[in-house]
């Protein structure tokens, strides 16, 4: 089966959801969308191109319209690769768009745009034949950079071996790429390591550590933020060091009574910008499931915030936080399966052994954060509810349905405020995915329609009537509210 995509551009106007709101839409099974703008303002979209039908061929692209470029000739179609364009910055038309893959499976995982305006691409492959090279791996993690023009400069495979993945990647203060994943299952190794930018040799880490997120301080530090499961036997997958907030985790069930699994337990840890030392490693969890929304924010102290979701009780939280206490009461599902989460913010000190401040983010019901951006002395917490937040305006005085939310966390005090719905996240009822890019806010929705059904504000497009629509809506929105 093969892929289609149609692009069609329309400009955002207001906050509703007209026609004229959306800027990009894709039609087809366009998965995993990211997007991040270069140096030149320009919009850089990607994802994987998923199957959808096998007669699904000849559909042509239509909007937004190619410029005179050789490289935005039409593509031909093609089933799980990564799909690669470059938009202008206002989205009305397509720069040049690209496949990446080879005779396999190949699957997109992030985007990230260096200074230079180049672009690295993060992918999972199963080909042997991956960007036409002589691929030694049958299941492998691989970076891809991709030049202004859309040719490849090179496609590496970090580490030795085959049936590894990665997770993250970043570039340095040196225009080195860091990187960090893990070994598939049996063997579930961690590892991160260093692409040099002078000759592309790779450094691994003697520190058995992976997984998650990257990011760096001021100083160059890398920061992992990532969660491992432990055993029933109690075994701990990572080494803490000795001054670690928590030196180790408890094994804990996490799933249904038909499927138990153990629990996946946080921890973050650093290491110096040679990857040599490592200045702490730490758990941060409960007697619960806890997991990063996404990598630490290293603050000006040089202490790291982090968020994400936790099912523990007993996640740890400071003296006089703004919520104290797990507030999901979520009641358990069939054959006693948890339903219930709450998100945190927790502020850990520079070297690993305390907390500043640490709170729950969330209410009754379950609550998830999925972005973070920091200014000064306020954090804007980005993501999911289906309650309120107790004691806290205007949501403290009636209840607001299944949501999106921003609420602002205050780096001084630690008291959450101005908490509020954001319900230009969701489309069609499908919750958005989203990208600060540049000075703009993207929203990236994924839904299916029915052949028949009509959708406000879709553009009508020539699909076969007998089969399934499948749309990918780029918006771009306010920054907040």
């Amino acid at each position: 089966m093969r892929a289609r995509i149609v692009i069609l551009s329309c400009f955002l106007l207001a906050p509703s959801f007209a026609a004229q709101d959306f800027q990009v839409l894709f039609e087809g099974n366009l998965l995993g969308v990211q997007v991040a703008r270069d140096p030149l303002g320009r919009l850089i979209v990607a994802g994987t191109a998923g199957a959808i039908a096998p007669d699904r061929n000849d559909f042509p692209l239509l909007y937004p319209p190619c410029n005179a470029s050789e490289a935005c000739a039409p593509l031909e179609p093609r089933q799980e690769d990564i799909y690669l364009a470059v938009l202008s910055a206002d989205g009305s038309s397509k720069i040049w768009e690209r496949f990446i893959g080879g005779s396999d499976r190949d699957y997109f995982r992030k985007l990230i745009v260096g200074p230079d305006g180049a672009i690295y691409i993060l992918a999972q492959t199963h080909s042997d034949d991956f960007e036409d090279g002589e691929t030694p791996h049958g299941d492998a993690g691989v970076i891809v950079k991709v030049d202004l023009e859309g040719v490849t400069e090179f496609a590496v495979y970090p580490v030795e071996g085959d049936k590894y993945s990665l997770s993250d990647i970043l570039l340095d203060q040196g225009g080195n790429l860091l990187f960090t994943g893990f070994y598939n299952f049996p063997e579930g190794r961690l590892f991160t390591g260093r692409l040099s930018a002078a000759d592309n040799s790779v450094q691994l880490s003697r520190h058995a550590l992976g997984g998650g997120f990257l990011s760096i301080d001021a100083e160059g530090n890398v920061i992992i933020t990532a969660a491992v499961s432990v055993p029933p036997d109690g075994y701990q997958p990572i080494v803490t060091t000795e001054n670690a907030l928590q030196s180790a985790a408890r094994p804990a069930s996490c799933g249904s009574g038909l499927v138990s699994l153990p629990c996946l337990h946080q921890f973050v840890a650093k290491l110096r910008p040679d990857l040599s030392e490592l200045v702490f490693a730490t758990y941060l969890t409960g007697n619960g499931g806890t997991t990063p929304s996404g990598p630490a924010v290293a603050l000006g102290d040089g202490s790291l915030l982090v968020s994400g979701s936790t099912t523990a009780t007993d996640y740890p939280v400071t003296t006089g936080a703004f919520i104290s206490e797990y507030p999901s009461k979520v009641p358990l599902g069939l054959q006693g399966a948890r339903q219930d989460s709450s998100a945190f913010v927790s502020i850990l000190s520079g070297d690993g052994s305390k907390l500043l401040n640490s709170t729950f983010v969330g209410g009754e019901g379950v609550a998830s954060v999925y972005s973070i951006s920091v200014a000064e002395s306020t954090v804007l917490l980005r993501g999911f509810t289906t309650s309120p937040f107790p004691g806290l305006d205007p949501w403290s005085s009636e209840p607001v349905p299944p949501t999106d939310f921003e609420i602002t966390y205050d780096l001084q005090t630690g008291a959450l405020q101005d908490g509020r719905s954001r319900p230009d996240l969701l489309l069609n009822n499908e919750r958005a995915s989203v990208f600060p890019a540049g000075d703009s806010l993207y929203a990236v929705n994924t839904f299916s329609e029915w052949s028949g059904d009509s959708t406000p504000g879709l553009v009508a497009a020539a699909t076969d009537p007998d089969l399934t629509k499948h749309y990918v809506v780029l918006r771009r929105l306010s920054a907040s509210k």
